[in-house]
């Protein structure tokens, strides 16, 4: 059978004949070798459809039936799918618009990745494609057509970084956002305003592989010890402006921002000192709150204080986490 026409309408895809290999259940004297049933979709939201058949060959659509006075709004496939479960205890099989022969050498535009050319023509209406980066893979037939082959290698987010061949893909949630989210900081044209502080800041080439970065990532965290911690990228080297194995570690809050500056005005004064009032005070994150010192009456001496209050704090964060940290990071800050 060949199907020929459009029986669904544009919110499924207009490009589709969607015809389904079943027999209209209510009346399958009807339907024949050379017929076709389908579900034609007439207004989703308030959900008139019609069951009908479909000769091959005719410039019309035959034999139309009903529609249920129980209908219900439906909007994809899937909607369509769980009606006719409820009518047959089975799910649909459809078919799309027969596409034209696969060859040799043609190549194919992909929805997402590129272009693609048949390298190889396989049994199973399967082929051998290979894109333009090198990347090969075999896949439906149908889905050459339709474009929806994935090159695994393409720089698909933010234009850098892919997906590669591995374990590793949107689904394993967790490494995924941790990769994605440092790509964002550095290569999202869309998230510029948000890490303003992030410009000119990248990530090494390895890491662009969601298969690289997600290895690293399972051989450093600690899904039991570190949950919350944070991947930081310039405690270990304070000029780093690169995502890389040799410059990043896990970290709790609590260490990471002892490294932050609160925002403020200064008024001139060394790190961690304000002026308010004739008098010097220090000011440093220390646990979820800030440390705020009494008033000293020369800015050295609030920031002796300072210095000594930051020391103390820091090597009791590195001794707290020592059988955690990575040992870069708790040299610096006992060393601090």
């Amino acid at each position: 059978m060949k199907p020929q026409y459009t029986l669904l309408q544009k919110e499924i895809d207009p490009s589709l004949t969607i015809l389904f290999k079943e027999t209209n259940p209510y009346h399958p004297e009807i339907i024949s070798d050379r017929s076709g049933f389908g579900i034609v979709i007439e207004d989703w939201k308030r959900g008139i459809y019609r069951f009908v058949n479909s000769t091959e060959g005719a410039n019309k659509i035959t034999n139309d039936h009903f529609t249920p006075n129980n209908a219900k709004p439906l909007k994809s496939i899937h909607d369509l799918n769980n009606l006719w479960k409820t009518i047959t205890g089975e799910s649909l099989t459809y078919i799309g618009k027969q596409p034209e022969k696969i060859e040799v050498g043609k190549v194919y535009p992909t929805n997402r990745n590129g272009t693609m050319k048949v390298i190889e023509i396989l049994e199973g209406n399967k082929s051998k494609v290979i894109f333009e980066n090198g990347y090969t893979t075999i896949a439906q037939n149908v889905n050459i057509f339709r474009g929806r082959v994935k090159n695994l290698y393409y720089p698909s987010l933010f234009g850098v970084g892919y997906i590669g061949e591995g374990k590793y893909d949107s689904t394993t949630k967790e490494v995924y956002r941790r990769w994605k989210g440092i790509l964002q900081r550095c290569y999202d044209e869309k998230s510029r305003h948000i890490y303003k502080s992030y410009s000119g800041v990248t990530v090494c080439e390895e890491w662009k592989c969601l298969q690289d970065f997600g290895k690293w990532y399972e051989e450093n965290y600690d899904h039991k010890n570190m949950e919350g911690w944070a991947l930081d990228k310039d405690l270990i080297d304070e000029t780093s402006r690169e995502y890389s194995p040799s410059n990043c570690s896990f970290v709790p809050p609590t260490i990471n921002n002892i490294f932050v500056k609160i925002e403020g005005k200064d008024n001139g004064q060394p790190t961690g000192v304000r002026k308010e009032r004739n008098k010097y005070f220090v000011y440093f994150y220390k646990g979820g709150d800030i440390f705020h010192s009494k008033g000293y009456d020369t800015s050295e001496e609030a920031y002796k204080i300072y210095i000594t209050e930051k020391r103390k704090y820091a090597k009791e964060l590195a001794e707290e986490y020592k059988n955690f940290l990575d040992i870069r990071v708790y040299n610096k800050l006992i060393t601090y």
